[in-house]
């Protein structure tokens, strides 16, 4: 009885930590990047929090809040389009509110199920987004 029960205990832990392996192919990825992400950061004193919303039809939605040292927040949203083609994330925004972005692309990994590391190699920028539920909001 013992032997079953830690060999059913170490079959869960393998389920368990399969669970939060990065994709293996492109079409995994793809289908990874599927939900709602949110990056945090802080520049210049300014607090940024940006929630992307990446739909399965290949449409996104995202907004940016913006908090500087004095507390006074603004709000920017952008939509447009998106795409994963095995190696970059790239995002085409057909409105940005105030902005001029127009494109964006990050070179992606994926060190969890649970998060994705792009890099902009023209801007030198990494950036962080981990998944988080449904509704959440900037």
């Amino acid at each position: 009885m013992r032997k079953r029960s830690l060999i059913l205990i170490a079959l869960g832990a393998a389920w368990l930590s399969a669970c939060d392996q990065a994709p293996d192919d492109q079409s995994d990825a793809r289908d990874q990047l599927v939900g709602t992400w949110l990056r945090e950061f802080e520049q210049d004193g300014v607090r940024v929090r940006r929630v992307i919303v990446l739909e399965q039809s290949g449409r996104f939605r995202e907004t940016a809040r913006m908090t500087d040292r004095d507390g006074a927040e603004k709000r920017v949203t952008g939509e447009g389009d998106w795409l994963f083609d095995g190696r970059n994330f790239k995002r085409r925004y057909a409105r940005v509110e105030g902005g001029k972005i127009q494109f964006a692309t990050f070179e992606v990994s994926f060190p969890s199920r649970y998060e994705f590391v792009g890099v902009d190699n023209v801007h030198k920028v990494t950036v962080t987004y981990r998944r988080v539920g449904e509704g959440t909001e900037a």
